[in-house]
């Protein structure tokens, strides 16, 4: 999962608005934007954004893999994945915490991508 700080990537000139599909936003607009889309990406299993792409810091390199979208915690600026915790990417994390996720729309051609610092969290507290 990915925990403060994350920020969100988008070209921008010196114009603080940003034209998308005929849309004008700002940056505000847009980080709402980017957290609707999270949020749906993890209540719809079909959504684009449902999957993303985890990259990790392995020991031969960056580690990447695909990983589905549980649940999005806005406020906290928090994404929650699952994973056996005997899977590489848990060692990776806890040993170097620094990840970043991708995510896709192929229909929209629109990339999100997200740094932040991953920690695992396992049981129920």
């Amino acid at each position: 999962l990915i925990s403060k700080p994350a920020y969100f990537e988008f070209c921008m000139n010196t114009d603080p608005t940003l034209l998308f599909h005929d849309l004008t936003y700002t940056l505000p607009d847009l980080e709402a934007d980017a957290w609707m889309r999270l949020k749906n990406g993890s209540l719809r299993p079909k959504d684009a954004f449902r999957h993303a792409t985890l990259a990790t810091q392995a020991e031969t390199g960056i580690g990447l893999r695909t990983v589905v979208l549980r649940q999005v915690h806005e406020s906290a600026k928090t994404l929650f994945f699952h994973s056996d915790k005997r899977a590489a990417k848990i060692a990776e994390i806890q040993q170097q915490p620094q990840i970043s996720c991708l995510f896709y729309n192929d229909h929209q051609r629109l990339q999100l991508r997200l740094a932040g610092r991953g920690f695992v969290h396992s049981g129920d507290t």
